[in-house]
C-alpha cells in the first residue's frame, strides 16, 4: 500500500514536558480530526499569547470564549488512534516543525500507555523542507509567513491546530510539494 499523508498539528501548554491542548489532523480528502484537551497542569503565558487558549477553574477558553467540548488527554489520544486506524496505507503525519510535535505526541502517549507505532509510520517536516529545499525566499519559514506569501485567506484561524493543518495543506498544494519531497523529509516515529 502507498503512503497516506495526513496534515497534523498540536497546540500545547508550552511547559516541559508539554501537555497537549488541541490535536488536529486532516487527510487530502478533508477528513478532519480535532479534539481539545483539558490539561492537568497550567498553560504557559507565552504559549497563550500564541494560541489564545487559557485555563480557568478547570475549563478551557479560546479568545475568552468557553470551549464547551473538551476531553481528557487519554480519551483524545485513543480517539486519534482509532481515527488513524480507519485510514488505509502507510500513514505519514505532515507537520510544520514535525520533530517538536512528534516528540510531544510520543511523550503524551507514553504517559497514557498508548502506542502509535502501528498507526504512524513517520513524520514529514515541512519546516525543514521549506528551509532546505525551497529557501523561504519571501521571509521566514514560519507557517504563517509561508501561508500569507502563498496567498492564503486571512479568515483562516492560524495558531490553532485545526487552522494550522488547513494552512499547511494550502501551502503544500500551492507550492506543488510532491510525495517524493515529503518522503525526503520524513523520519520514523521517534
Amino acid at each position: 500500500m502507498g503512503e497516506k499523508y495526513i496534515y497534523f498539528d498540536l497546540e500545547t501548554t508550552g511547559f516541559h514536558p508539554a501537555e497537549i491542548l488541541e490535536i488536529a489532523a486532516m487527510t487530502n480528502e478533508n477528513d478532519i480530526f480535532r479534539r481539545y484537551v483539558l490539561p492537568q497542569g497550567d498553560i504557559n503565558r507565552e504559549a497563550t499569547k500564541v494560541h489564545k487558549i487559557e485555563k480557568h477553574s478547570g475549563r478551557l477558553f479560546k479568545d475568552g470564549k468557553l470551549i464547551t467540548e473538551t476531553t481528557s488527554r487519554a480519551q483524545a489520544l485513543r480517539d486519534f488512534k482509532a481515527w488513524l486506524r480507519g485510514k488505509s496505507g502507510r500513514k505519514i503525519l505532515v507537520a510544520h516543525n514535525a520533530d517538536s510535535d512528534a516528540s510531544v505526541l510520543k511523550e503524551n502517549a507514553r504517559q497514557e500507555n498508548i502506542d502509535f507505532r502501528q498507526e504512524i509510520q513517520g513524520f514529514a517536516c515541512t519546516y525543514k523542507l521549506f528551509k532546505n529545499k525551497r529557501g523561504c525566499s519571501q521571509g521566514s519559514c514560519s507557517l504563517e509567513d509561508l501561508y500569507r506569501n502563498a496567498g492564503g485567506s486571512s479568515s483562516t484561524e492560524l495558531h490553532s491546530a485545526a487552522g494550522d493543518i488547513k494552512a499547511l495543506q494550502f501551502v503544500v498544494q500551492k507550492h506543488g510539494i510532491t510525495a517524493q519531497e515529503l518522503r525526503n523529509y520524513t523520519s520514523g516515529f521517534p
